[in-house]
């Protein structure tokens, strides 16, 4: 996640450090899961997902741990909004928040996805190691 004076990013033990326009530092994330992705619709609703299934969600104070529903690795995530937002993972793992939880969507595949795409509500694109998937 970045902007002009914020950056966010994520790593190794649950590391997060955060970029304040003049520097670095870290944040505590509550876990010591390798964290994979980061995505935030703004300083105050960022998500955070990595290997366990883990899913934190920042909201301006704190990090918290949210259920994600797996205990597949989770590779990547994107939103249209703080409402609608994606995750995949390892074995073709597809989720979606809707605003209140975090929903399994069929993908099709036992692949690893590592990236997600939605270029509108009704159009989803999946990339993984040996996968590229598009969802009209």
């Amino acid at each position: 996640m970045q902007g002009p004076s914020l950056a966010i990013a994520v790593g190794d033990s649950g590391t997060i450090v955060r970029w304040d326009g003049a520097a670095w530092s870290t944040m505590t994330s509550g876990t010591s899961q390798s964290l994979k992705a980061v995505w935030g619709s703004g300083p105050n609703d960022v998500w955070a997902a990595g290997a366990g299934g883990t899913l934190l969600r920042y909201d301006g104070a704190r990090w918290l741990p949210v259920a994600s529903g797996t205990s597949s690795q989770l590779n990547g995530l994107m939103g249209r909004s703080s409402s609608e937002v994606w995750a995949v993972g390892d074995n073709g793992t597809l989720l979606r928040f809707d605003g209140s939880r975090w929903n399994a969507e069929t993908t099709g595949t036992r692949r690893v996805l590592r990236g997600v795409w939605a270029p509108s509500s009704s159009e989803l694109w999946l990339v993984g190691d040996t996968a590229v998937l598009h969802r009209p």
